[in-house]
């Protein structure tokens, strides 16, 4: 996506604080909170279930979801289906979706797989404190709200047709499918120009 025509020298200003502002402010939706139903602890092996618990967790986060509900969203998920358990497996409430279902959870080889998810709404990533007064089974995730997986710029010279050197902003934006490049595009625009707008009113 490019941004022109900007003044010189404008560009690079510019360019860093929406690269800044993609990759620390996009909202997203992810799972904070997994709640096994047989209570585990974190380095434990469930029986039946070919992954460990840091194996099924690190399965979990890998998944991405799209949710258009405000607040909290819970999902339950039971299955004792003999091998691959996928994203695709877990019930999904309205407005919400998974954006990869092919994403693989666990493997089952005669066990049974019960979980609870809680999704919530955020920016940026959050990585959970060290908690000791957890009850068994319960487990804080990384959680990585933002849908942006890569984000940059770069700076171009042009000319207008009057012979005048301006600069080009190309911004090129990776996203994990949850949501468009040109849609965090845009919320970043809206971001900033709010705080903008503080500035402005205290001048």
């Amino acid at each position: 996506m490019a941004i022109e025509p900007l003044e010189r020298g404008m560009a690079s200003s510019l360019g860093c604080y929406v690269r800044r502002s993609i990759v620390g402010h996009s909202p997203g939706h992810a799972a904070l909170a997994l709640r096994l139903h047989h209570a585990v602890g974190e380095l434990d092996h469930m029986p039946g279930l070919a992954e460990d618990v840091p194996g099924l967790v690190l399965n979990i986060t890998s998944v991405v979801f799209r949710c258009h509900r405000p607040g909290a969203v819970r999902l339950c998920l039971r299955t004792g289906a003999h091998g691959k358990v996928a994203a695709c497996d877990i019930p999904m409430p309205p407005r919400c979706e998974v954006v990869n279902p092919e994403a693989t959870l666990a493997h089952l080889c005669g066990g049974v797989l019960g979980l609870t998810l809680t999704l919530e709404r955020g920016r940026g990533c959050l990585r959970p404190g060290v908690r000791h007064d957890l009850p068994p089974g319960l487990f804080h995730l990384e959680a990585a709200f933002t849908p942006v997986r890569c984000a940059s710029y770069a700076v171009e010279t042009t000319r207008l047709g009057c012979g005048r050197v301006c600069e080009r902003l190309v911004v090129s934006i990776e996203t994990n499918g949850s949501a468009s490049p040109l849609a965090v595009l845009t919320e970043c625009v809206r971001a900033l120009r709010a705080q903008l707008g503080l500035l402005v009113r205290s001048a």
